[in-house]
């Protein structure tokens, strides 16, 4: 009886064993037949900027303009004064300068993305530029708003003291119209991060 036991569970695990195999020979056939099937990823360049008048250096992602089929997105530097841009690419790779910033008051040196309200207009942010008298003279940025037509309103323009400085990021909207964001400086004046001058702020804004 031990015997037949035994080889009972021999037989059985070497079905088991065998099951197994099978499984991941089919397992395996499925992985190199999904493999072969699929063409992978692939990566185009739409626009290469210039560093002219088109703008340069890029710092945040794409939003999407839907009335104009455009995605739409800030650059850092170029522009018609070397202050970045607001600008628009098509998905057949043709770009155009929505709006470039002078750096007073209008700010400069936009890192953020944009976010659009359903009128179409544009909201983002520069982490320079404004009122120069801050920020070592170079501003501390500005809040904006840029219409469909392409007029720029500065809807707040930080000081570097307790209302922050140095927005770098992308704004939030909520449904009554109000904007969220942050700093990176400003603040709390006694606070120094990486040896900035304060340690930011969240802030809302009521246009």
């Amino acid at each position: 009886m031990t015997y037949v036991t035994q080889d009972r569970g021999r037989l059985l695990a070497t079905i088991t064993l065998v099951a197994l195999g099978v499984v991941l020979i089919l397992i395996l056939m499925a992985g190199q037949l999904g493999e072969a099937q699929q063409t992978g990823p692939t990566y185009k360049v739409l626009y290469t900027f210039t560093g002219g008048a088109d703008g340069a250096a890029p710092q945040s992602g794409l939003a999407a303009d839907p009335a104009r089929n455009l995605l739409v997105g800030t650059t850092s530097g170029g522009g018609a004064t070397g202050n970045g841009t607001v600008f628009g690419v098509s998905l057949a790779g043709q770009e155009s300068v929505l709006y470039s910033f002078t750096g007073t008051p209008d700010g400069s040196s936009s890192y953020a993305g944009l976010i659009q309200d359903p009128a179409g207009n544009l909201y983002g942010t520069t982490s320079m530029g404004g009122n120069l008298s801050g920020c070592g003279g170079d501003g501390c940025g500005v809040a904006f708003e840029l219409s469909p037509s392409g007029q720029e309103t500065v809807l707040y323009t930080f000081t570097g003291e307790a209302d922050g400085a140095r927005p770098y990021g992308s704004l939030f909207r909520d449904p009554a119209g109000n904007l969220y964001g942050t700093t990176g400086w400003g603040g709390d004046m006694n606070c120094s991060a990486f040896g900035f001058s304060g340690c930011g702020v969240v802030f809302k804004l009521t246009p």
